[in-house]
């Protein structure tokens, strides 16, 4: 098993591409001509194929992710760690069928062939009721079927995580006068927004 501050520390770096690989995926699913006349798993197929592509050429140009294929599967290795990509249904699983190497995947304690003996993670997305818009990207660590613990992105990089700071520079109007400050808002960085969130 791997804590979820562990966890949280190694994956830190590499939240905001994770995330927008998700989100761009599935705005190419939007853009395209199937929404109209696909099926849910034909979107699901898509969305997997789409997200996938993405991920390995953001990852290409680093070292610390390093992507796998596996039995038909992708799969990015992250030192203690590997994640795969997978939807999600209401109750917040991933829509896998019972296929022995879905559970083989969520059995922590067994090893897989092929894969080094790290802790393996899913990265799944959740839809809207009315299935127009991703609602949430989420991390999540599962042994069989119960999920030990799983992080919202949307906790750890939100917009509205924003503090306010005077600029450096005085402005100075045409008359001579000082102007007052504007304020900016910048982002918090990842821990800040993890603690903010801690703190609620």
């Amino acid at each position: 098993m791997i804590e979820k501050d562990e966890a949280i520390e190694l994956l830190e770096p590499h939240l905001p591409t994770i995330d927008k690989v998700v989100r761009d995926a599935w705005a190419g699913w939007m853009a395209s001509s199937h929404p109209s006349n696909w099926t849910k798993r034909g979107r699901a197929n898509f969305m997997w194929e789409e997200i996938n592509t993405k991920a390995k050429q953001e990852f290409a140009s680093g070292d610390a992710i390093k992507p796998m294929s596996i039995n038909n599967s992708c799969l990015y290795m992250l030192d203690k760690l590997a994640f795969r990509f997978k939807k999600l249904n209401e109750n917040g699983l991933t829509c896998n069928y019972p296929t022995q190497a879905s559970l083989d995947f969520h059995a922590q304690s067994e090893p897989l062939p092929g894969i080094p003996e790290v802790a393996r993670l899913e990265v799944g997305y959740l839809l809207n009721k009315i299935q127009t818009k991703i609602e949430e990207v989420v991390i999540s660590y599962r042994e069989s079927d119960s999920v030990e613990w799983s992080i919202k992105l949307s906790e750890y990089l939100s917009a509205s995580n924003v503090v306010s700071m005077e600029q450096s520079n005085e402005h100075i109007n045409e008359s001579g006068t000082e102007r007052k400050s504007s304020l900016v808002k910048v982002k918090a960085t990842v821990k800040e927004a993890k603690s903010s969130e801690e703190r609620k």
